[in-house]
């Protein structure tokens, strides 16, 4: 039987708080008040007010290489990649700040938008799809994360139920492996990995940029969330962050799904100290404890002052490895 105890339904004081840092990660800037929390009490209502948390942030345009660029403060961080023949956007945020999104893409140069790479389902990644589809891309994503974004999809996490997109935001092109294609001189590379964030998840290669997006299998500076309700597992995890880590170089920059710019050896970094408190937890639940006695013996402990301080603490790290063991 599955005990996930740190994460009861939230309070009404805490629920904007905290699915807003889950969906949002950054963007989230402080509590708020809980006349306002009053009023969000159904899916759509809650999901509006994310959107607009996400949205007050503003959004930074920061260079990654020569011809990419990464977005953050939309939602998820987008990657664009530019060249002679057009535009590629890996990932859309959400619904509210694609306006300024392609506001910003404008700004880098003129090219045209011809597609727009999901690197999963969830809705900060993948709300802005449909203006983004209605400005020229053609969305291309996990076979998995259409079927998702296709139905209404509850996220246990958020206790929300988000609804199925429209037409238009639906990926017209999907694949459940890996694909490979050139535009521009670049060798762009989507990679399916094994059930980890979710069970929709895949990451992109930018070969001659020397650039990786990882989506949602890094979380640069905080604990990831492991999304239990729609597949994930923090064995597919780190089978995941492995594939990723194979095909970097030492060099490579990479986009996380949140967080700032990163470096390969930040992603090792990410994926040891998760390795190290998977470990733990297996060897606690292979030996009998239960998930409190587990808790309680802290093995997260000297991890948590660098990676406790966004949504998932160390106590609710402990809790998702130990339900998806």
């Amino acid at each position: 039987m599955l005990e996930f105890l740190p994460f009861q339904a939230p309070s009404r004081r805490n629920f904007l708080k905290t699915s807003s840092m889950i969906l949002g990660a950054a963007a989230f800037t402080g509590a708020l008040p809980s006349s306002l929390l009053a009023q969000a009490t159904t899916d759509e209502e809650k999901i509006s007010q994310i959107r607009k948390n996400i949205a007050s942030a503003g959004i930074k345009v920061v260079p990654v290489a020569a011809n990419v660029t990464m977005i953050s403060g939309a939602g998820g961080n987008i990657g664009v990649l530019t060249g002679p023949e057009g535009k590629i956007m890996i990932d859309s945020g959400v619904s509210t700040t694609a306006p300024d999104v392609l506001k910003e893409m404008a700004g880098i140069d003129a090219q045209p938008l011809k597609y727009l790479l999901n690197t999963h389902w969830h809705f900060d990644h993948t709300e802005g799809n449909e203006k983004i589809h209605g400005a020229g891309a053609t969305i291309v994503s996990h076979a998995k994360t259409r079927e998702r974004l296709a139905v209404s999809t509850y996220m246990d996490l958020v206790k929300i139920h988000f609804p199925a997109s429209p037409a238009a935001a639906l990926p017209t092109r999907t694949l459940t492996d890996s694909f490979t294609f050139y535009m521009g001189g670049e060798e762009i590379t989507l990679q399916t990995v094994p059930p980890a964030h979710t069970d929709t998840d895949l990451y992109v290669s930018l070969k001659n940029a020397n650039v990786i997006h990882a989506g949602d299998l890094f979380f640069k500076g905080n604990y990831p969330l492991i999304d239990y309700s729609t597949g994930g597992n923090i064995n597919g995890f780190l089978d995941g962050i492995n594939k990723v880590l194979a095909v970097a170089k030492d060099d490579t920059k990479i986009i996380p799904g949140h967080g700032p710019l990163a470096s390969k050896a930040d992603f090792v970094a990410a994926h040891d100290t998760l390795a190290t408190i998977r470990d733990r937890v297996a060897a606690a639940k292979k030996s009998g404890k239960s998930l409190p006695e587990t808790i309680a013996a802290k093995p997260t402990a000297e991890f948590d002052t660098k990676m406790g301080k966004g949504m998932i603490s160390g106590d609710s790290m402990v809790t998702l490895i130990y339900n998806t063991l």
